[in-house]
């Protein structure tokens, strides 16, 4: 007890200590994703009248040709997405209301492995915050385990680095996939152990790993929830 009058200052936590160091830092996230969608606006502009002779070409080229219908939707939007789907722009607003800039990388089926790979790790050498899916190709986890890998090995050839990444997936149990990423980056000679009181979040070196499970009927999380599930989750 201090004099009358004296304040008592009580030290606080070490972790809200890096909570908060850490958001001083953050200014950029990257979403790697197969099922990144942008939603489709229905187009409500007026639709234009063709004048008579080009309704009189049209008809004669269609006598000369068969001609298929192009696919229309009733609605003029997309389909209702699945539930591993990542819809950018709510998460991309959400990061923004944070003054965090969010870009994508959207791997396809014609992406080499290789070029994923490396243009993961190299947009990552910027990136604060990297958000990522389990399974970047159906039903195979070891794309996500290759970047993961490389990020961190990467990190740590230039001294370390203050990093958060995400594991947004649809992909459950969770605490299989992070036993799975575990004894990965063991392999890789990364060694990693749960935070202390979080079982679903990791510690590598100075990079914190979080599993997040993505919305799922009253489990997981929607996607603009995820800046505020990190070290970001008090604001700046």
């Amino acid at each position: 007890m201090g004099l009358e009058g004296e304040i008592e200052m009580k030290p606080a936590n070490f972790k809200e200590y890096g909570k908060t160091a850490a958001r001083k830092f953050l200014r950029t996230a990257i979403v790697i994703d197969d099922d990144i969608s942008a939603p489709a606006e229905a187009n409500d502009a007026k639709v234009l009248e063709p004048p008579p002779f080009l309704v009189a070409n049209n008809i004669e080229k269609r006598a000369t040709r068969e001609e298929k219908p192009a696919p229309t939707s009733k609605s003029g939007i997309d389909s209702p997405t699945s539930l591993s789907d990542v819809p950018i722009k709510p998460l991309a607003d959400a990061f923004l209301d944070k003054q965090i800039v969010c870009g994508v990388l959207k791997p396809t089926k014609t992406d080499e492995t290789k070029t994923i790979v490396e243009r993961a790790v190299h947009a990552a050498l910027v990136a604060d915050i990297v958000i990522i899916d389990w399974y970047l190709r159906a039903g195979d986890e070891s794309l996500a385990l290759s970047i993961l890998a490389e990020i961190l090995q990467k990190d740590r050839k230039s001294k370390g680095r203050l990093r958060l990444i995400m594991i947004y997936t649809s992909a459950v149990p969770l605490d299989k996939r992070r036993d799975a990423l575990v004894r990965h980056l063991a392999g890789q000679n990364i060694d990693c152990k749960c935070d202390e009181g979080e079982e679903l979040v990791l510690q590598a070196d100075n990079c914190r790993i979080k599993f997040v499970q993505k919305k799922d009927g009253d489990k997981g999380e929607v996607v603009d929830a995820l800046p505020s599930l990190g070290p970001v989750d008090k604001g700046r």
